[in-house]
């Protein structure tokens, strides 16, 4: 079959156009500005741990925390979980379920003790290193939810003809993953002031797809299509840094303040395009460019209480403080800017952790609240609605963990839930005249002047386990 120019470019809020697809706003949110993984007593304790210091991990969240360290330390720690994403179109209900295992988090610290009489005490330097796994699946069941697009065709003949495409599904899909390394000096005033610096060095692989699946009535065959520019594969190196500082006052409240800067990502990314030949049918090519994105940075404000040996507790707030920004010709990266100081919040999250001990053992539990990173977003779907978790939602965790004390060995044990609800736009297309971005096959391309939305719950559980020595 011929093509009739119809098509479509990118994505539109409230009448903002931008020539990318979803999955780069979700990527923004999602890779680019994850932190990683920690030990098992870091996970335990949901990553709160930015005033208390003496771990390794919670360097991730404050350097200043290598500090509070007296002894050197060797960790290793194993991943092992799934997610599940449930995703609801009108009355249909899509579960997807997938698994992983990792070494998720290796660390290495040593500490140099002053012995003279001034009151700089002992120096730290260490290294963290983690890799987390992108890989993401989120499929829409399209069967018997009303969603339908008329086409205008060419039948055998060469005549106009009239054909109704019914959503079968359609899925959002990322492979990949990401390697976060941080090195990190950390020193200690007194036993009462502790300062330090890092920093992070990332990288991160991925390959996004945006398919489309419909049955066309005038020959009852199922057409599958890819979105504009997808699939489309990133290639990234980045690096941040950050300082921080944890005060003692009195003997049993300690605050922490770290700061982190933006991330600088360079990235080439290859794209595929989808266009007409000379006779109207649809060809592609595999196009590349460089660009490069800069995150948000982080402010992370600690305080913990430690009245004894035996007990400690944490609560940390962290925040975004800038807007990601994309530098890149062309009206792409203007049009992806004016769209997050329009919309984008920042992240912010609430943390809290503690342990308790009992002689060698160690009981530990956490929570987190990471709120969504947009604004409310009005769309046409198909009418314009409002929608306060677009792209991204709420995030709530549990954490909880074991731990034994060998003396200069340990072995730490942590279990996570966290669930996230977000609403999932999709199928949107319009033909801007110099641009398409609708949904390409071999045949013909589909455009629809409106989202299809549906709503996904996403549900992940991850142990870790942790071997550490202490020298």
């Amino acid at each position: 079959m011929k093509k009739l120019y119809i098509a479509a470019i990118g994505i539109v809020f409230s009448g903002f156009s931008f020539g990318q697809d979803i999955s780069t706003l979700t990527n923004i949110s999602q890779v680019y500005t994850n932190n990683g993984f920690g030990s098992a007593k870091y996970q335990s304790m949901a990553g709160s741990m930015g005033a208390l210091g003496g771990d390794l991990s919670s360097a991730i969240n404050n350097p200043a925390a290598l500090g509070v360290s007296l002894q050197g330390e060797i960790t290793g720690t194993v991943g092992f979980g799934d997610y599940k994403n449930e995703t609801t179109l009108g009355k249909n209900i899509q579960n997807y379920k997938n698994n992983d295992s990792n070494l998720d988090h290796f660390g290495a610290s040593i500490v140099f003790h002053n012995h003279s009489s001034n009151k700089w005490r002992n120096f730290g330097i260490g290294i963290n290193t983690s890799t987390v796994d992108l890989d993401s699946y989120v499929e829409s069941n399209g069967l018997s939810s009303g969603i339908s697009i008329k086409k205008n065709l060419l039948n055998s003949n060469n005549q106009p003809v009239v054909g109704n495409l019914t959503l079968n599904k359609h899925a959002y899909e990322r492979v990949g993953s990401k390697n976060n390394t941080q090195l990190a000096f950390g020193a200690n005033y007194d036993h009462k002031i502790y300062v330090g610096a890092g920093l992070n060095f990332i990288s991160s692989q991925l390959t996004n797809s945006d398919v489309a699946s419909f049955n066309l009535n005038l020959d009852n065959n199922n057409y599958t299509f890819q979105k504009q520019f997808t699939p489309f594969s990133e290639d990234a190196s980045g690096f941040n840094g950050s300082v921080g500082i944890i005060a003692k006052t009195g003997t049993d409240f300690r605050l922490g303040l770290s700061l982190s800067s933006p991330t600088v990502y360079s990235i080439e990314r290859v794209y595929t395009e989808y266009y007409d030949d000379a006779n109207g049918y649809i060809e592609s090519e595999n196009l590349s460019e460089s660009r490069k994105i800069r995150t948000p940075g982080n402010l992370n404000l600690s305080a913990a209480y430690v009245p004894n040996k035996s007990f400690s507790v944490n609560v940390d707030y962290q925040m975004e403080y800038s807007n990601p920004k994309i530098t890149s010709d062309g009206d792409a990266a203007q049009e992806f800017n004016s769209f997050m100081e329009q919309y984008y919040s920042g992240k912010k999250t609430i943390r809290v952790g503690g342990e308790y001990r009992i002689d060698n053992f160690r009981l530990r539990g956490g929570y987190s609240k990471t709120f969504g990173s947009f604004k409310d977003i009005s769309i046409e779907s198909p009418t314009t609605q409002n929608f306060s978790n677009l792209l991204t939602g709420d995030t709530q965790l549990f954490a909880g963990g074991l731990g034994y004390d060998f003396g200069r060995m340990s072995l730490d044990v942590a279990y996570q839930n966290s669930q996230t609800e977000y609403n999932n736009p999709f199928l949107y297309g319009k033909d801007f005249g110099n641009y398409r971005s609708g949904y390409f096959s071999g045949d013909f391309d589909v455009t629809n002047n409106s989202f299809a939305v549906s709503a996904v719950k996403n549900t992940t559980n991850r142990f870790f386990i942790t071997l550490g020595y202490r020298f």
